[in-house]
């Protein structure tokens, strides 16, 4: 039997700092687990050797997507992609190796590769979450005041603005600290 020590801490402010890419995304598609062949996340993927001569779905076009994409081409792999667009079908289902397209059009692969991004799941290890934040992990409250939470909880790097929305969070989360301790030193 194995003996946890626990650790808690209290504190009058907490910020949380995760980022807003914890962990991959790969959407439910009827019939993906009749997809019998390799099923990757982008953030798995290491190089497009192993694919030479396949044939090997890609979904999703964002900078993941299209650099992946792009070294296919290098390993003669036949590469098609999945795109969020009007023009371009998304998947209907799947059944076995055969993808089939919201278009009516079919095809077999070999692979497929999600690049369809990352979720927050500070929302499944904060037990008290919705004081920041929503069902989907990210602020609860509108930009810009979307880092302040209730009860001194805070959310930095959550707004989907970058590195630039990091530091602006920062800043903010920082002055309005600075403000609630001065204000309770002049009491």
């Amino acid at each position: 039997m194995q003996s946890w020590d626990m650790k808690i801490y209290v504190t009058e402010f907490l910020e949380i700092a995760s980022g807003e890419n914890s962990a991959k995304y790969i959407p439910e598609l009827p019939g993906l687990d009749t997809f019998n062949e390799e099923i990757i996340h982008s953030n798995e993927y290491k190089s497009g050797a192993k694919y030479e001569n396949k044939e090997v779905l890609v979904v999703g076009c964002g900078n993941s997507g299209m650099e992946i994409s792009y070294d296919f081409s290098t390993f003669r792999t036949q590469t098609s992609i999945v795109i969020r667009n009007p023009v371009v079908p998304g998947i209907s289902s799947i059944n076995g190796k055969r993808v089939f397209f919201e278009d009516g059009a079919e095809r077999e692969f070999d692979a497929i590769v999600f690049a369809t991004g990352y979720r927050s799941i500070a929302n499944n290890w904060l037990k008290d979450y919705k004081h920041v934040l929503n069902e989907n992990g990210f602020p609860k409250n509108d930009f810009p005041r979307h880092w302040k939470g209730e009860k001194n909880l805070y959310c930095c790097g959550l707004s989907r603005r970058g590195l630039l929305g990091v530091s602006m969070d920062a800043m903010a989360i920082a002055d309005d600290i600075k403000r609630v301790i001065r204000e309770k030193m002049e009491k």
